[in-house]
């Protein structure tokens, strides 16, 4: 009985360690599913920023286009009023086909910038957030292997506990046997020497008669 509450208590210390493990295990796996949350928001939201950001660029974009516009035609009004000659739209022709203005461009410069260093950043930000993804889903992958490894380490131990409690009353069971076949054969032994003394106390008897009158 020793040997095996010895061999009990071993093992199950032994499983209640490797229950630790599983659960500190799944409180980890837990965590990085709550970060992978958190990053998928965070790269969702840069993705409506960059969206937001590209919009409100073209709407930039467009509208200093239309202020270019309404000054050349302003241009084109002021030579039609002053002069209207053929020269004048000749002029005006000419001022519709020129690009924009030295103030619209430095104006559309500036803000395709700041808009472009925007960008850039948030494509920085886009590209740390998807190499974190791709870390926390390695190390998800791998924290998810050794916990089916572990799994299956805790079932094997099970199983060679349940074989080693099963042997161990087996070896119990031949014991406490082999002490009761003991005993019985031990009183047989000692019932037969008895019955066969009390057959041999006549003779012997007898013999100690015999020997006293020879003597």
């Amino acid at each position: 009985m020793a040997i095996i509450q010895h061999f009990e208590r071993q093992v199950r210390l032994h499983t209640d360690a490797l229950n630790e493990d599983v659960e500190v295990t799944n409180e980890r796996i837990g965590q990085l599913e709550t970060t992978q949350i958190v990053t998928n928001n965070t790269l969702t939201t840069l993705e409506r920023t960059v969206a937001a950001t590209n919009t409100s660029l073209a709407a930039i974009i467009e509208r200093l286009d239309r202020m270019d516009q309404v000054g050349r035609e302003g241009r084109q009004q002021g030579d039609d009023d002053g002069y209207g000659s053929i020269a004048g739209l000749e002029v005006d022709d000419a001022s519709r086909n020129m690009p924009h203005s030295p103030r619209t461009k430095g104006i559309i410069q500036h803000f395709v910038r700041l808009v472009k260093t925007h960008t850039e950043g948030l494509d920085n930000d886009m590209q740390v957030t998807n190499e974190k993804m791709g870390q926390l889903e390695a190390t998800q992958i791998d924290t998810n292997t050794k916990l089916a490894n572990v799994e299956m380490t805790v079932a094997h131990i099970d199983k060679s506990l349940v074989a080693l409690l099963r042997r161990f009353d087996e070896m119990h069971t031949n014991i406490n046997g082999g002490r009761d076949e003991g005993a019985k054969g031990n009183w047989d032994d000692y019932v037969a020497d008895t019955e066969q003394d009390d057959q041999e106390a006549p003779n012997r008897r007898r013999l100690r008669t015999n020997r006293r009158g020879v003597f």
